[in-house]
């Protein structure tokens, strides 16, 4: 499995690298298997067996980190909503609204 390592602006996202990895295998197949390009089953399958692989890897991974414990009681926070005070547009001049022309004479 080839990860690129220089991931430059993204570096921040690199963690993801895997999950993408494994997306893409799977849309690969999902692609094939709509289109049914030539011999879909076996491509299908690598790609299936490519994102399997990938997936039992990043799960092992995740499996041997410690999880930090929760604490027993979380605390409620009430937030409060800032409302933005209504301020009052310049006047403007309007003219009187135009009286429509009858119909009658037409």
């Amino acid at each position: 499995m080839s990860i690129l390592k220089d991931f430059g602006g993204d570096s921040g996202l690199s963690h993801f690298a895997r999950q993408y990895l494994v997306a893409g295998h799977l849309w690969a197949a999902l692609h094939i298997h709509r289109n049914h390009d030539g011999q879909p089953g076996e491509t299908i399958q690598q790609h299936t067996d490519q994102a399997y692989r990938i997936l039992k890897a990043l799960l092992a991974v995740s499996a041997a980190e410690p999880t930090e414990s929760l604490p027993s009681k979380l605390a409620v926070t009430k937030t409060t909503r800032t409302v933005p005070s209504k301020t009052r547009a310049a006047p403007r001049s309007r003219k009187p609204p135009a009286t429509p022309k009858s119909r009658k004479g037409r």
